[in-house]
């Protein structure tokens, strides 16, 4: 499966969720990327708006990070 048709599958959202608050219980630092022209990424924000609106986690610090290139950077 890819990233995109795992997302939609409920097991596989519940389990997600699980493995995070666990993370962020333990006072983990997550580094998660979001894609504006894909929108992947975009999940893991929901869930930490999620577990933070249950009250599984009393606090959540987000540091956005933006990176643009001048030009289009070469996969070789």
């Amino acid at each position: 499966l890819t990233e995109v048709e795992a997302e939609r599958d409920p097991l596989y959202s519940v389990v997600m969720t699980s493995l995070l608050r666990e993370l962020l219980h333990e006072g983990q630092a997550l580094s998660i990327g979001v894609s504006a022209e894909s929108g992947l990424g975009g999940q893991w924000l929901a869930r930490i708006r999620q577990l933070i609106k249950e009250g599984s986690v009393a606090d959540v610090t987000l540091v956005p990070v933006g990176i643009s290139y001048d030009r289009v950077t070469n996969a070789n």
